[in-house]
């Protein structure tokens, strides 16, 4: 089974809630916007498609970079 999960509020929700718990986590405060977000499962178990852009500031993407 595949559910997209494209409604405009269900986006911004989950943008929202990634942001915050990224700001909790790291300390980087960072602008994402979800384009595509679809969920799947089979006998296996489930999957998470996420596709976003993430616009962060110079420096905290050196600290990510640094980080790796």
């Amino acid at each position: 089974m595949n559910i997209v999960l494209g409604t405009k509020w269900g986006k911004a929700i989950a943008s929202k809630a990634i942001s915050k718990a990224l700001f909790k986590k790291t300390g980087i405060r960072a602008g994402i916007r979800i384009n595509e977000l679809k969920a799947s499962d089979d006998e296996n178990g489930g999957k998470l498609t996420l596709r976003a852009e993430v616009n962060i500031t110079k420096e905290d993407l050196e600290k990510i970079i640094n980080a790796m």
